[in-house]
């Protein structure tokens, strides 16, 4: 395993076992390792050593009630949290995200409090618990706000600003949004920044901005090439494929799609997994490869439901009940149809109700159940309007020329910033310069003095230049 490793992780991991064979205290050793877990991006290679620092800290609190000791517990139960999370089994990351929280809580950690709450609120957005997700995300953003953790601020934000897009509240999503990149700008976060783009992106294209959902999209990319996060870059090649299928560009699309699924399977991410396979049964759809659509949009329904990510549920079982829609089969599409609004409404998602909505008016239409059809019609022309209405055009409009016209203002201010600090280098040199030469000139006059002693002047001249060489010191 360890031969399969980069340079750079083989390189932090012997020099970090150094460290750990060297030590003499517990804590050292402790140290040593979690640097390794923290540090080292080898997926295989990390959680081996972040188990062992969860053994040994356990087996020490047997006889010791050490306050260091149980934050080392709390930190690596909560990367276990975050192992079955990125694994996409989400009941037993929550459970170990709520046995962290437990021991930060005990100990006083408030940062670590808060990054739990934070873990947990992602957890609950997955599996469209928006409301729960939402009351985490609160609480975590309040300790944030009053331990002064600017960064962890940030990331609330955008995390907020996600559960709005869910619930359609594109205005307030956009503000958030724009509010943590501004943040992430400003300390430089490169990831951080990276992700605000990413979501802003996503939120313009729902709205129907292709132009400016690409151009974020394409800025994502090329931050989390430059950073070398593989699960960014792979969402980053999902969005943009997602872009051009809007566009009709299919084999764009695909190119992006099939890089996405590639990368996804290659760290084992199973949300993005699924993403992948949902978008390209839908160009499989659009191109009428009926059988392939529906082969990959029951396989996406699978993996959903063995990660519980109900969103994706409602959407593949919608998707599953359109092509059986299409070929006729209404008994078949009304069933997926019934479960999909079913699920739809228990999140509260509109764009989940919109789409389900709508495919259940047309079944009803088609099997001459008019009155159903229509109230089925009215709620999805009301989920409609309330993503994509006139009045949040414009929000979304107005934002982005707020944003950018503060992100000019913050450049102008470092460019000001930037040329005070070169004029006073200057000055200081210049200064400095001129103090130099006054000090020689002054030692050379006082040397003359001192010579006079020795020279033959007159009285008047000797008192001439004493005065003169005093009148320049002072």
């Amino acid at each position: 395993m360890l031969e399969e490793l980069s340079e750079g992780d083989k390189t932090l991991i012997d020099s970090c076992l150094k460290v750990y064979h060297q030590a003499k205290d517990d804590t050292s050793k402790i140290q040593a390792i979690e640097f390794i877990v923290e540090e080292c991006w080898d997926e295989k290679v990390w959680p081996l050593y972040n188990y062992w620092v969860y053994e040994f800290v356990k087996h020490r609190l047997k006889t010791s009630n050490s306050k260091a000791l149980k934050k080392s517990l709390a930190a690596s139960v909560n990367n276990i949290g975050y192992l079955y999370d990125s694994r996409g089994q989400e009941k037993e990351a929550l459970i170990y995200y709520g046995r962290c929280l437990k021991i930060q809580k005990k100990i006083g950690d408030k940062y670590g409090v808060a990054t739990s709450y934070n873990n947990m609120g992602v957890l609950f957005n997955k599996q469209g618990q928006l409301k729960t997700a939402m009351d985490y995300h609160d609480r975590s953003l309040k300790i944030k706000m009053e331990i002064g953790d600017k960064q962890g601020i940030a990331l609330s934000l955008n995390n907020m600003a996600l559960i709005y897009k869910n619930q359609g509240q594109i205005k307030e999503a956009l503000d958030f949004y724009a509010r943590s990149l501004k943040m992430q700008e400003e300390f430089g976060y490169k990831l951080g920044i990276a992700m605000a783009l990413n979501n802003m992106g996503r939120l313009y294209e729902d709205q129907g901005q292709l132009k400016e959902a690409l151009d974020y999209q394409f800025k994502s990319m090329e931050i989390f090439k430059e950073i070398d996060d593989k699960s960014g870059l792979a969402l980053s090649f999902n969005n943009i494929g997602s872009i051009y299928a809007t566009e009709g560009q299919d084999k764009k699309a695909m190119n992006y799609y099939n890089r996405s699924l590639k990368m996804h399977e290659e760290i084992g991410d199973k949300h993005g997994i699924a993403r992948a396979l949902n978008n390209l049964s839908s160009i499989y759809e659009s191109q009428g490869k009926v059988k392939e659509a529906l082969v990959a949009y029951n396989k996406c329904l699978e993996i959903h439901e063995e990660i519980e990510d109900n969103f994706g549920i409602s959407n593949s079982l919608h998707n599953i009940g359109s092509i059986y829609f299409e070929q006729n089969h209404i008994k078949d599409a009304m069933n997926y149809a019934q479960r999909s609004f079913e699920i739809s409404n228990e999140i509260g998602s509109p764009w989940n109700i919109k789409n389900a909505s709508s495919l259940l008016s047309q079944i009803y239409e088609q099997k001459g159940q008019g009155v159903k059809a229509l109230e089925m019609y009215k709620l999805h022309i009301k989920m409609k309007d309330s993503i994509n209405n006139e009045a949040t055009q414009k929000a979304s409009i107005r934002q982005q020329t707020k944003y950018e016209f503060e992100k000019a203002q913050i450049v102008k201010e470092n460019e000001v910033k930037e040329l005070a600090r070169i004029e006073a280098e200057a000055t200081g040199r210049r200064n400095n310069l001129q103090y130099s030469l006054i000090f020689l000139g002054i030692l050379v006059l006082f040397g003359i003095v001192l010579s006079l002693g020795f020279i033959k002047v007159s009285p008047t001249i000797a008192e001439g230049i004493i005065f003169f060489a005093f009148l320049i010191l002072f």
